[in-house]
């Protein structure tokens, strides 16, 4: 959560991610702490909230009604550009792709937000923190942290083993049926 406010402001992007106390779920009413179901959460996600009128009659609603459900989105793409590019030394499309979500985000509030002037590793640090503020909840974050090498720093205090939990089980079922030809990952 701090790190929406790292920059001196309130990121406008917090808003589209959490619903915070006191806050108007559509036609679900006010956010409560007792509306989290019996936990007492400060925030709940926004990014995947429907609205009630969308829940699907049968089932579990989550996969059977009526939200749409994004795989990948345009800044997403950006920032894979914007990483790929700083990685390369094509610092300047890095920028500009980088800058482009940002200018997305701040909208016409000239005043937070500013565009992102840095290079080198500062650059891509810029980059790796704007994944996680435009793509908050949206579950990149472990990936990313995985795949930039910075898992065991981030994770490390939660339990994070790195060459273990930077791969995930191989289903024993999967071992069995093999007869062994598929083996158990490290640590598992």
């Amino acid at each position: 959560m701090q790190e929406f406010f790292k920059e001196g402001f309130e990121d406008p992007r917090l808003k589209s991610t959490v619903f915070r106390v006191g806050d108007a779920m559509g036609n679900r009413g006010i956010f409560t702490k007792e509306a989290t179901g019996g936990f007492a959460y400060d925030y709940y996600p926004k990014k995947y909230f429907s609205f009630k009128n969308e829940d699907a009659p049968f089932g579990d609603p989550n996969p059977n009604g009526g939200t749409n459900d994004r795989v990948i989105r345009f800044s997403d793409v950006l920032l894979m550009h914007a990483e790929a590019a700083a990685q390369n030394g094509n610092e300047p499309a890095a920028r500009t792709s980088l800058n482009k979500v940002r200018a997305r985000a701040r909208g016409t509030a000239t005043n937070i937000l500013p565009d992102i002037t840095a290079s080198g590793a500062a650059l891509l640090t810029a980059v790796y923190r704007e994944r996680r503020i435009e793509l908050g909840l949206e579950g990149h974050r472990f990936f990313d942290l995985v795949r930039t090498g910075r898992a065991a720093t981030a994770l490390g205090a939660l339990g994070y083993k790195e060459g273990t939990h930077n791969v995930f089980p191989v289903p024993q079922s999967q071992v069995q049926a093999t007869n062994g030809a598929v083996v158990q990952n490290p640590g598992y």
